[in-house]
């Protein structure tokens, strides 16, 4: 049986995270990520407008996979019951391409949305 080493892990909110795996560098998260680490990747994939998870081992990138979040059941009767009340203002903060976040908040009649933020920018939302 083989043994893998796992160690050295490191979360970048916003980014992805890097870790060692068998003294080799990994690296898994959005276009940010990898341009933070002077990583090129085809350009083609920025004009994807699905959420993707870029790969990158020992600094050269090696693949992409799509993931795509589920609204839950009740989102878009709570934004509906919100606007029923004349909450005047319901925005969307997400850290999601704008492309989907546009996609996502249209589908719910949401009219501010803002994606591609990092954390900081969302819990800085007092700008907005």
């Amino acid at each position: 049986m083989q043994t893998t080493s796992i160690k050295e892990i490191e979360v970048i909110s916003g980014y992805g995270l890097t870790r060692k795996v068998n003294d080799r560098k990994v690296l898994a998260g959005n276009r940010k990520l990898l341009k933070r680490y002077a990583i090129d990747y085809p350009l083609i994939l920025d004009q994807k407008t699905d959420t993707l998870v870029m790969i990158a081992l020992d600094d050269r990138f090696t693949g992409c996979f799509v993931i795509a979040d589920e609204l839950k059941k009740d989102t878009a009767q709570a934004i509906a019951n919100m606007q029923e009340i004349c909450i005047e203002r319901i925005l969307c903060l997400s850290g999601d391409k704008n492309s989907v976040v546009q996609k996502t908040t249209q589908s719910l009649n949401i009219g501010e949305a803002y994606g591609e933020l990092l954390p900081e920018e969302g819990r800085n939302s007092g700008r907005y």
